[in-house]
């Protein structure tokens, strides 16, 4: 809430309100009557406490050490007024966040990516450690460093899902030094419309906030900001963004061909079913492949042996009167692996193949770490039980492999994620 100050005789004549600037107004959640000193940021007043101030931050408390010579300062109600050059939201969220201890808490209580860019800039700007480190760990939340946090993300972000958020936490990245945020961030903005990276993307602002910023950037007549990236990191974003799409598009292309699974230890010797364990997408079990154009994708797994193929034995399924005798009388048979399992219905999995391969490649932007999740219920009725447990293999092992990559794929060559890490555990030190 705010309290606009008309014509007061309490406010000094250099700090009025003129007809060319907007007026000054009290920020009444931190405005403290007993107060005994008054921040100005933009055309925002704060009425706090000094000693307050200094016990929280070491920047406060070199600026208080002294009291504040009344000649030639601004005064208001008594207490004088110190100017920062800072904005009045950052200053509101920042002051919120070191005064009221429920405002701004850890991870996992949500906040939003505003606050989280205020609280930070401040906490860095006047030396608060612990805001600094929560403002962070905020952001990491919804931009992790591991495949899995990505992949629980929706369940464990503080930070809602608002359009174009990544286009601003990639500036703040960049401003504030956190390069562990990048490739999650920067394959997000990937999987945005590439005139985003060009043009600049629309991020919606509060009333305030508009008149914070009226004049320092570019607003629209819906009172919308234009968040752009610098040129470097628009040239980074498109390389990357090419990188992964190639990469993607190679994926469906295998997926399109014929998925084996995973080579299985088997005892086994050559020339024998299952020998070598790897089915294909749409093939037939055992060793061999029941699909000549299915081609392998596992550059690990060694051919299959060309030797005849046996015919794999019905699945039988025992009736009430032989389980109880066979309970009693000899061990349950072991459990098949789905991923082992022939294709009964080659056509109608080879068809889904093809489906799955036609939208990876229509959609022009990445997708490929998401795809087996939030295109499960799409695809998953049109496999047969085996070719789906191979396909879900194939797609997490090639998920893997590309998160492994992100780094590199968005330039960032020196070590991947392990130096990455290795600095965002450095800076939560300082």
């Amino acid at each position: 809430m705010h309290q606009q100050l008309s014509t007061s005789p309490h406010l000094a004549d250099n700090v009025a309100s003129t007809s060319s600037a907007p007026p000054l107004y009290r920020v009444t959640e931190l405005w403290y009557d007993d107060g005994n000193l008054i921040l100005q940021a933009g055309n925002a007043l704060f009425k706090l406490y000094r000693g307050l101030l200094r016990a929280q931050s070491s920047v406060f408390d070199d600026m208080f050490a002294f009291p504040v010579p009344p000649e030639g300062n601004p005064a208001l109600e008594g207490c004088p007024i110190v100017q920062t050059y800072d904005s009045a939201q950052d200053m509101k969220y920042f002051l919120k966040a070191l005064l009221n201890s429920a405002f701004f808490e850890p991870p996992p209580k949500p906040t939003t990516i505003p606050i989280v860019e205020g609280v930070l800039r401040l906490s860095t700007k006047y030396d608060v450690p612990h805001l600094r480190q929560r403002a962070m760990d905020h952001l990491v939340s919804t931009y992790p460093t591991t495949l899995t946090a990505w992949k629980n993300r929706d369940t464990t972000r503080t930070i809602p899902s608002v359009e174009n958020t990544p286009f601003l936490v990639l500036n703040l990245a960049r401003e504030f030094d956190m390069p562990w945020l990048i490739p999650s961030v920067a394959y997000c903005i990937s999987s945005h419309d590439i005139n985003k990276t060009l043009e600049g993307a629309e991020w919606a602002l509060s009333d305030d906030t508009q008149a914070t910023l009226a004049g320092k950037c570019t607003l629209n007549e819906r009172g919308i900001k234009t968040v752009k990236l610098g040129w470097e990191d628009q040239k980074m974003c498109i390389k990357g963004r090419n990188n992964i799409l190639l990469r993607q598009n190679g994926q469906a292309l295998k997926i399109a061909k014929g998925i084996r699974g995973p080579v299985q230890p088997t005892t086994t010797t050559p020339g024998t079913p299952n020998a070598g364990g790897a089915l294909a997408v749409g093939g037939a079990g055992g060793g061999g492949n029941a699909n000549p154009n299915a081609i392998p994708i596992n550059a690990n797994a060694p051919a299959a042996p060309q030797a005849p193929v046996a015919p794999t034995p019905p699945l039988l399924t025992p009736s009430a009167s032989t389980t109880s005798l066979a309970s009693t009388s000899s061990p349950s048979p072991p459990k098949i692996n789905p991923i082992e399992l022939p294709c009964p219905s080659e056509n109608q999995c080879t068809y889904t193949r093809f489906r799955c391969s036609e939208i990876l490649t229509r959609w022009g932007t990445a997708g490929f770490l998401d795809f087996y999740d939030e295109q499960h219920s799409a695809f998953a009725p049109g496999f047969c039980e085996g070719c789906l447990a191979r396909f879900e293999w194939y797609m997490k092992r090639s998920a893997e492999e590309m998160w492994e990559a992100l780094p590199e794929l968005f330039g960032m060559h020196e070590g991947g994620w392990d130096e990455l890490e290795r600095v965002k555990r450095l800076t939560a030190r300082r």
